[in-house]
């Protein structure tokens, strides 16, 4: 149960006036070295379960697929091909990938994470009443303040590169890397889709995200930048996702979006009233410093109204308790999948996708899909992307160069050949580093220009 001490702690220490503010908090007591273990993330035991008694939903949603680590293959569950009149689209759709890494790896790494980072200070967002207000606290306390999170007063945290700012998580990040990056090299098929973000510059290359969830904590509706494909796996708890598809994904011959995938996300852009946020920014953080990338935002919720039968994180954990985990996974994903029960906001034609992410499973996000998560009980989650050669690097590139020309008061579309450089010949010839090097110093060029 909730210590009525750590009640008194978070109301003092998190009590803020604006919108967007800041403080330190000090004085919290972690309980556990580790709060995220199963049995800590899953400590609220209410004294009786709540029969649901909500509606079922009339409106279901497209399940995301679920395949075994063992048996998926990149080429047959996440790339796909159409035909449209005389040309083949290519796009892709997500898949959950079921135990990627092992219960006793997980344990481990978030063992590794609380006992190595534990002290460093993170931003901590707290949603209540609407308004999101920002803190400031160690990342042991922030573990403590997601158990204490609920539906109507929500911790959330992004904690990006924190993996990258020390020596000592080298083991888990080529652990979260070898997890990724092998789903990705089939050698049987004779395929290997090897990361070209490992030939960018250091400092342009993306970074993992650690993101700690508590009870009815959402991220924000958002497509990636530079348009790559994301991943995501769950250490611990449990994370519903939902996905908006493009029009172009699945449509058919006949259908107006049939230019391939991205032609549709424009129509998604506009009904979703996107806006668009910096990611990166290359040079000397002075006049010369270019933007290389910039994602996609909304302000419209994908889970904007939660049903009163929903169960808490307490109740879930008691359903587990009394029934076991699997009935509690049945419960989980049929909520996340009830749009009668956990609402969003976003009308239109448009079409979702929903899924459950469980400790282990490591989810895969194509480019041009808007996505949310949702928690219905605490979680741990690393983030991560990459650019492969087979299908992400030229849209990679495009991106940024598309990005940077907005900075630019000259066309610099027109100086790096994306067609030449994305040839077979060439790619053979020069192979990914020597591509990415001539376009880093194009950037470079550009960059510097008067």
């Amino acid at each position: 149960m909730r210590s009525n001490c750590l009640d008194t702690i978070l109301q003092r220490s998190m009590s803020s006036s604006s919108t967007v503010s800041s403080c330190r908090v000090p004085w919290l007591i972690v309980t556990s070295a580790l709060l995220l273990s199963a049995h800590a993330a899953l400590s609220y035991r209410p004294s009786s379960v709540i029969k649901m008694q909500g509606k079922r939903s009339h409106h279901s949603m497209q399940q995301i697929p679920r395949v075994k680590a063992n048996d998926f293959s990149a080429n047959s569950h996440y790339y796909h091909e159409r035909q449209c009149l005389e040309s083949t689209i290519a796009y892709e759709t997500p898949v959950i990938v079921e135990g990627a890494l092992s219960p006793s790896t997980c344990e481990s790494i978030c063992d590794r994470i609380a006992s190595v980072c534990g002290s460093l200070e993170i931003d901590v967002q707290r949603k209540r009443s609407g308004q999101t207000n920002v803190y400031q606290c160690s990342l042991e306390q922030a573990f403590d303040l997601m158990m204490l999170s609920k539906r109507d007063d929500a911790i959330f945290a992004f904690c990006e590169g924190l993996l990258d700012g020390t020596n000592l998580l080298c083991h888990e990040r080529d652990t979260l890397t070898t997890c990724r990056e092998k789903l990705f090299a089939n050698e049987a098929e004779g395929s290997i889709d090897e990361d070209w973000f490992k030939w960018f510059p250091t400092n342009a290359q993306p970074s993992d995200c650690v993101i700690l969830a508590g009870e009815g904590a959402t991220s924000t509706l958002h497509r990636d930048p530079f348009e790559w494909t994301g991943t995501s796996i769950c250490l611990e708890g449990t994370k519903v996702w939902r996905f908006v598809q493009p029009p172009g994904t699945l449509a058919q011959n006949n259908d107006s979006f049939n230019d391939g995938p991205c032609s549709g996300v424009f129509h998604i852009d506009n009904l979703l009233q996107s806006y668009r946020l910096n990611s990166l920014a290359w040079g000397d953080n002075g006049e010369d410093t270019l933007t290389l990338s910039k994602g996609w935002q909304s302000d419209f919720s994908l889970y904007s109204s939660i049903d009163c039968s929903v169960p808490s994180a307490r109740e879930l954990a008691k359903i587990e308790e009394k029934f076991g985990f699997d009935e509690k996974i049945k419960m989980v994903e049929s909520i996340g999948n009830d749009q009668s029960r956990i609402s969003p906001t976003v009308h239109g034609d448009t079409k979702l996708w929903s899924g459950v992410q469980r400790a282990g499973d490591l989810i895969i996000i194509p480019a041009y899909w808007w996505h949310q998560t949702y928690a219905l009980e605490p979680s741990l989650a690393v983030a991560s992307q990459r650019c492969g050669g087979k299908r992400d690097a030229a849209r990679v590139i495009q991106h940024i160069l598309n990005s940077i020309s907005l900075g630019c008061s000259e066309n610099v579309l027109g100086g790096f050949d994306l067609s030449a450089a994305m040839s077979p010949k060439r790619l053979e010839h020069d192979g990914p580093r020597s591509i990415i090097k001539e376009l880093f110093d194009y950037i470079h060029g550009v960059g510097m220009k008067p």
